[in-house]
């Protein structure tokens, strides 16, 4: 029972993060007529954020044990696998055929708007029906062999150590540049 928590937790976790991530990608996409500074800044952000909902924890862990059971509804997997597909053709419209402005910023902001409604729609589709069935399906050995592979990929990401719960070893800078163990500290948050 722990262990379907934590999954869950983690994968809204990965979700609010993504939410942010779109919100800052609708405020960009604001552009003054003719400003086309930011553009490259905009598909930085598409992709990236694309790359975080492909990678995400939910379609390389969650997913797969589901698919795996053979108990979640096909429709339900139908509708999922479409609403991946209508991403990756916006995707495929906003990064790979060459900006011109002349398409003009209504334009541009319809089509990067259309782009956060389909993710935005995905994560919901994710935290209310397929979790929905994932507790129905899913056995306490199928969560604790998620919760064990998320807390693997939490412990193989060191750059993370600040978010992470325990010891934590901490480096002081010198004024030359090198750093000095400060010693250990155990915070919890």
């Amino acid at each position: 029972m722990l262990s379907s928590v934590y999954v869950q937790v983690a994968v809204t976790s990965d979700n609010e993060r993504l939410r942010r991530q779109l919100g800052y990608l609708r405020k960009k996409t604001v552009l003054s007529d003719g400003d086309i500074s930011g553009m490259d800044e905009i598909i930085h952000r598409i992709v990236q954020i694309y790359e975080q909902c492909r990678l995400s924890r939910f379609e390389k862990t969650v997913l797969p044990v589901l698919a795996r059971t053979g108990k979640i509804s096909q429709q339900l997997l139908a509708e999922f696998r479409s609403c991946r597909n209508n991403i990756s053709e916006t995707y495929f419209l906003l990064t790979c055929f060459p900006w011109k402005w002349s398409i003009g910023r209504d334009t541009l902001t319809d089509r990067v708007d259309l782009y956060i409604r389909q993710i935005e729609d995905l994560i919901d589709r994710k935290e209310t029906r397929l979790f929905e069935q994932a507790k129905e399906v899913l056995s306490d050995e199928n969560w604790f062999e998620m919760a064990e592979t998320f807390m693997e990929e939490d412990n193989g990401f060191p750059e993370f150590e600040e978010y992470r719960f325990g010891y934590h070893d901490s480096f002081l800078p010198k004024e030359n540049g090198e750093y000095v163990r400060n010693g250990f500290s155990v915070s919890y948050r």
